[in-house]
């Protein structure tokens, strides 16, 4: 009799623990399939590199003037091994964002898919981050970004 509780105890626990691993299967979760692989990016400004992101280093910055508008700013994701991504090669459920540290200093309009400009407000020192968006997360972020308003 003590054995067959044994049995039936040791066959519910298993029930219970396959069904629990069948929840958390990860071969059948296809929301992060499609992920890009941006680890860097660079930031171009009238066809010339003004800041380069990589392995989480920021190198440049950018500059506006109080009252003025920069020309677009292209945004071109850079992958591990410091390749471009493609912005054509990213479908469409993916998205450029750009926060603002401080919106008096700084605005942000989107001229396109991988570009913004910036305005300048009131005089003086803010940053931005910029983010490859994909379904409503951020896939990359970057670190600050210094952003100075002359």
């Amino acid at each position: 009799m003590f054995v067959r509780k044994q049995y039936g105890v040791a066959v519910i626990v298993f029930l219970i623990m396959g069904g629990l691993a069948a929840c958390s299967n990860p071969a059948e979760d296809d929301d992060h399939d499609e992920h890009a692989d941006a680890e860097g990016l660079v930031l171009v400004l009238d066809d010339e590199e003004v800041v380069r992101v990589e392995e989480a280093e920021v190198t440049g910055s950018l500059t506006v003037g109080a009252g003025e508008t920069t020309s677009d700013i292209e945004v071109e994701f850079l992958d591990h091994d410091g390749h471009e991504v493609h912005g054509e090669d990213l479908d469409e459920e993916f998205t450029l964002g750009v926060e603002v540290r401080g919106s008096e200093i700084v605005t942000v309009a989107y001229t396109g898919r991988w570009t913004f400009t910036l305005e300048g407000g009131d005089a003086g020192d803010t940053a931005i981050r910029v983010q490859l968006l994909h379904e409503g997360h951020a896939d990359f972020t970057t670190p600050d970004i210094s952003v100075t308003v002359e």
